[in-house]
This record gives C-alpha cells, structure tokens and sequence, in this order.
C-alpha cells in the first residue's frame, strides 16, 4: 500500500472516530437534559401542589371560622338531604365592609387601660343601642374565676353554657356564678356528638341529667339551651329539627352566636388575636352574640376579656346576661320554623 493509500485510510479513521465522538457527547447531552427535566418536573408539580394545598387550607380554615361563627349553616330539603347556606343570622351585619374595616381599626387603636368607674346599669327594656352577650362553653373550670374577677371588675354580667361536671369542686363553681349574677345555660351533659346526637332519646335523657345537675347545684330551673357545635351542625344522626321540636315542646330556649371567638378552632392563639377577631366581628352587628370557652388551657381568652370589653364598650356596646327578657335569640335554625 502506498504512502497516499495509507495517509487517506488513516484520515479516514479518524473522521470515523469524530463522528462517533460527536455522536457519543450528542447522546451524553441528551440524556443530562433529559435527566433533569425528569428532575425538574417532580420539583415544578410539588411546587405548584405545595401552593394549592396551602391555598386549600386557608380556604378550609375560613369554612371552619364561618361555620363556628354561624355565618354558614345547614339545612335539609324535602328530600332529605343536607346542604349549606348562608346563614340568615349574618342579615344581622348592616354596616359596609370598608366602614366594618375603619371601625375595626380605629378600635383597635383604643387604650386598653382599665376603668376606674363601673358602667351604669341600663333595664334591657329601655336601651336602644348596640348590645353584647358574653358566653362562655365547656365549664366550669379552672378559669371560671378568673372569667367571673374580669366580668366583676367591669360590672358586667355574662352567660355561662355548662356541662356534666359533677364534682365537689364544679358544683360549687356553678353555684358561684349564679351566686354573683350571672345566667347559666345548659350545654349538654356529656358533650360527646355521637352520643347525644344519636337518637332523641339519647338527646332528652341527656339534656334531663344536665338540667337536674345544675338544679341540684344551684336551686334554679335552668331552660336555656346551647347545641354543642350549634344548632347548625351537621353531625347529627337524625335531623336537628327533632331536638328543636323536643325543647320548643318541653320550653327550653336555645341561643346560637354570630360572633366566633375562634378560641376552639384548634389553633393557639394570643389574647390579641383573639381580641381582635372578637370586636372586629361584633362592629357588624347590632346585637352580638359572642362565643368564648371556659376550659381549662383557654387562658388567652382570660387575658382577651379586658380588651374585648374596653373595646366594645369604647363603640357603643353595652353588655348583658342571656336571661328571660332577651326575646331576639340569635338562632341558627330558628325554633319559630319548627313545628
């Protein structure tokens, strides 16, 4: 073989050998960028999943708080089945949402300092004005005197929705309540949903315990009723309106709330916070209806109170007992569409 013959075979294998190296580093490129386009897919779908699952939960909170607030309630067709609405309770809120907002804003800004002077009693017969009802649910417990110092301080009264605690120690602190002008309600015996809610008979042999306890510990004849998870819940097995029908029937009264605390929501939170959502909810309504807990861990809503009240009182409100001359009950499920 020639020189020349060789000289092109060997340019020849070396053209060969380039072809397959650029072949080679075209197939090393292509599967990195395959590989992190795989990689960066997963990365993009959590990404974007992550967000709407917060989304989600922010949205499912909002449901709770209107549920818990009574602005979301249940009802049943003719068919039987549940769905949810608007609750009527809300028509309640007649200022604007701007106007709601600078309210709530401007009282906020209102000193917390505590008042040297008692507010004037006024007969719930002859005041006009924007009216508060503090309750408490769940107790007695070891915050009830706190709750009862806070309220004596100011000179108001509140609405205490207690339960089956039939210890020494309970009994006594029911009986101090109503001992220092307070009104107590019934808030079932057991508080257990799937027991009370499971038949009428379980609902009535229920509410006979509780009503007989807080005799037995009191001397009074307690009528006024508050549903665990309110008259609105959905976690009934037979419709609510049968338990309605039983105490429009046996003279009970029951009161739902158009303000949510929101201390039993299953989130922590500070006194201010709770605070806040309290008097930035009670500006929208002209009777409100405030729901708190009494139990034990609630601290913050102790710490609350003082603010709730100076606040509240700073725009207008002035408070009162859920007794017998308060006619206008906020109701989720009004007693009157119950026959």
């Amino acid at each position: 073989m020639s020189i020349d013959e060789k000289s092109t075979s060997v340019e020849r294998q070396l053209s060969g050998t380039d072809e397959r190296r650029k072949r080679i580093n075209r197939m090393k490129k292509t599967i990195i960028i395959t590989c992190i386009v795989l990689v960066l897919i997963p990365i993009i779908v959590c990404f974007f999943l992550l967000i709407r699952v917060n989304q989600l939960e922010k949205d499912i909170d909002n449901l709770l708080s209107m549920k818990e607030s009574g602005k979301i309630v249940s009802q049943v067709d003719s068919a039987g089945e549940r769905y949810l609405v608007l609750s009527a309770g809300t028509e309640e809120k007649s200022e604007p949402e701007s106007e709601k907002e600078t309210e709530s804003e401007t009282a906020m800004e209102t000193t917390t300092a505590t008042k040297e002077t008692v507010e004037e009693t006024t007969t719930a017969d002859t005041y006009t004005g924007r009216r508060a009802y503090l309750t408490f649910d769940d107790g007695p417990s070891v915050n009830t005197i706190p709750i009862l110092d806070t309220l004596d301080r100011y000179g108001i009264k509140g609405t205490f929705f207690v339960i089956g605690k039939a210890d020494e120690q309970s009994m006594q602190l029911m009986k101090e309540i109503v001992n220092r002008g307070h009104s107590l309600g019934l808030h079932s015996f057991s508080h257990d949903y799937g027991t009370l809610y499971a038949s009428l008979q379980n609902f009535s042999a229920d509410l006979t315990s509780i009503h007989d306890l807080v005799k037995n510990a009191t001397g009074k004849d307690v009528k006024l009723f508050r549903f665990p998870g309110g008259s609105s819940t959905t976690t009934t097995a037979v419709d609510i309106r049968e338990f309605i029908k039983y105490l429009n029937d046996n003279h009970y009264r029951y009161v739902d709330w158009n303000v949510s605390s929101q201390d039993a929501t299953g989130k922590a939170m500070t006194a201010e916070q709770i605070a806040s959502v309290v008097v930035s909810e009670s500006l929208g309504c002209n009777n409100a209806y405030i729901l708190m807990h009494d139990a034990g861990g609630k601290e913050s809503t102790v710490q609350a109170l003082p603010a709730i009240i100076e606040q509240l009182q700073a725009n207008g409100f002035r408070f009162y007992p859920i007794d017998d001359s308060v006619d206008n009950l906020c109701q989720h499920v009004k007693s009157t569409s119950v026959q």
